[in-house]
């Protein structure tokens, strides 16, 4: 297909549509657009794309015929119609890199033309003015203003993000930003006048204007950073009031059985904001939507991404027991991929100073990880242990300092032992030994206590583990990755947000309860590595689910061969015991 040719399909697409055709000419920079596109051809019993697959290209059917599916969750496949020549589809794969939501099913010979997500950004950041001319769909532009976030996981977008309504803020700010208004009106009069209690007066409702003032400020902040969520993936609750606290909780779509809208109130249905409470099987999530805005709306975006991605689930199983029976018709030889062996390392002793061994028992690191990467150990950062064990601390410490500066002041020349006989001494030294003796051990036993405790994360399970010195007690608490319902993080306090420490805590289904890492360094980072973890678990219990079930089919597949075809079964055993026969006759001569 020439140039020209290309030029006017590219005009019949609706994402172009009100780009002038005509202006696409050599010395035009819109020119460029048509290097970018791509021409292909398909047979029938092709497939164009598969529901579930990441959605890049945007087609546009030039001659021929396509056949759309989807699967729902239940497995039922439902026809929503065909495409014919001058239909396009894959505007939300161009713009956003969405999933396919259908199967495309070539019917006909079909040629089409398509342009693929990344090249398309790249001339669109190459020519920004030309983004102004696209005639994108409202869901689409409204999907492409939302923010990307830096904990979203590859592959991950997002769907909506919403502050609570604004009536939220109006009640926060309201009642400040009214006496603010009053401090404003009075202050202004009294200053104007030459009276120094006048002055003195507007000077302080100027004061009390300006508190005012930052906390309005202060309040809107809060309001802001408090953000609703939903991606492909999950939900999320994210948090913060500056500076003295910081959350995030977040929970994954597949474990979401039901949402139930609260709506309450005269104003709350006049103003069309409400609640929004996610229920999984038998529990709650504790990820609760409260005070948002159109709540049945978003009610019926967070079904759409659940449906969705159970309808992946399902389309990803189906995929796989084609291909195994693809195989099974027609098999074919395939070697073994070679294993690459692992060069022999011998790793020299490592020699650790004293002052090494010594800053890792006061001082342990709070993330470990195996040589493997596949476990990793997290223990309780230090700071908060500290300020906990202040009591120990504290006295420990003015013990021995003030024991030194009053042996250094009896030993000189003019200390209070004087002449006294040295025994007297020997006595005093020995009680401040014990004394120091026993602070110590106390000191240890606290350190040792606070150290003990630790987190664990394998690729399956997550792992707490409470510990006394001494071996006076052990506890040990798991799960299973996919029995966590939901995870959140938090730092409390000022502090906390400064040093990066806190808390991360796992509700899990069933009785296991709630597992909380308490005061692990870098929460936020924690809570990330649980979740990617949890998902990957996930997708591999998915894979061996579909295997069994696979095993399962094709067992089937055996069994009603063997019925239809009883003569294939009693050749194939007459075979095999002429073989060992053979064999056994070739072993005996």
């Amino acid at each position: 297909m020439n140039i020209a040719e290309i030029i006017q399909q590219l005009g019949r697409i609706p994402l172009f549509s009100e780009i002038n055709i005509h202006d696409l000419k050599p010395h035009n920079p819109y020119y460029g657009l048509v290097q970018w596109v791509h021409e292909e051809e398909y047979q029938p019993g092709d497939l164009l794309f598969v529901q579930g697959e990441p959605s890049t290209r945007l087609y546009y059917l030039v001659e021929g015929g396509i056949h759309l599916t989807q699967v729902s969750p239940d497995e039922t496949t439902l026809h929503l119609g065909d495409l014919g020549p001058g239909d396009s589809v894959g505007e939300t794969g161009l713009l956003l890199g969405d999933y396919h939501d259908a199967t495309a099913d070539v019917l006909l010979p079909t040629r089409v033309l398509y342009l693929e997500r990344e090249e398309f950004a790249q001339f669109l950041a190459s020519k920004p003015e030309f983004e102004q001319l696209l005639n994108v769909s409202a869901a689409v532009k409204a999907r492409r203003a939302l923010p990307s976030y830096d904990w979203l996981r590859a592959g991950e977008l997002v769907i909506f993000a919403e502050n609570r309504h604004w009536s939220n803020l109006v009640r926060r700010i309201g009642p400040p930003f009214i006496l603010l208004l009053i401090a404003v009106v009075l202050s202004y009069p009294l200053l104007q006048g030459d009276v120094d209690v006048g002055l003195a007066l507007g000077a302080l409702l100027v004061l009390v204007a300006s508190v005012l003032g930052l906390f309005v400020l202060w309040q809107f902040a809060n309001w802001h950073d408090d953000l609703f969520v939903l991606t492909t993936e999950r939900i999320v609750h994210e948090e913060r009031v500056w500076p003295i606290h910081k959350s995030f909780e977040e929970g994954s779509l597949e474990n979401i059985e039901d949402i139930h809208t609260l709506q309450s109130g005269i104003v709350a249905n006049a103003l069309d904001y409400g609640d929004l409470t996610l229920q999984t099987a038998g529990e709650k999530v504790e990820i609760d939507l409260t005070q948002v805005g159109h709540p049945a709306k978003l009610r019926e975006q967070i079904f759409r991404e659940i449906t969705r991605n159970r309808a992946r689930s399902v389309v990803s199983v189906r995929g796989t027991v084609r291909e195994k029976l693809a195989e099974r018709l027609n098999p074919k030889l395939t070697s073994p991929p070679e294993r690459t062996l692992p060069e022999n390392s011998v790793a020299g002793p490592s020699v650790k100073l004293f002052w090494g061994v010594v800053k890792d028992y006061f001082f342990p690191p709070s993330w470990v990880e195996s040589e493997d990467g596949s476990t990793i150990h997290w223990r309780r950062f230090w700071v908060p242990g500290f300020f906990r064990h202040l009591k120990v601390f504290i006295p420990a410490l003015l013990w021995i300092v003030g024991g030194l500066l009053i042996f250094y002041s009896l030993l000189s020349p003019k200390g209070q032992f004087g002449d006294h006989n040295l025994n007297d001494l020997i006595y005093w030294l020995a009680f401040w030994l014990s004394g120091s003796a026993v602070l110590f051990a106390w000191l240890l036993w606290a350190i040792e206590d606070w150290a003990n405790d630790y987190f664990e994360i394998t690729p399956g399970r997550i792992v707490i583990v409470y510990q006394k010195p001494l071996l006076f007690s052990r506890s040990r608490q798991e799960a299973r990755l996919d029995n966590i319902q939901n995870i959140s993080s938090e730092s409390p306090g000022v502090l906390a947000g400064l040093l990066k420490y806190g808390n991360v805590v796992l509700e899990t289904a069933g009785t296991q309860g709630q597992f909380e890492l308490q005061w692990v360094r870098h929460p936020d980072k924690v809570r990330a590595e649980i979740s990617k973890r949890q998902q990957a678990f996930r997708r591999r219990q998915s894979a061996i689910e579909a295997q069994r079930r696979q095993g399962e089919l094709l067992r089937w597949f055996d069994i009603y061969d063997e019925l239809k075809h009883p003569e294939k079964v009693h050749a194939e055993t007459k075979r095999k015991f002429e073989q060992r026969e053979r064999e056994r006759n070739g072993g005996n001569q």
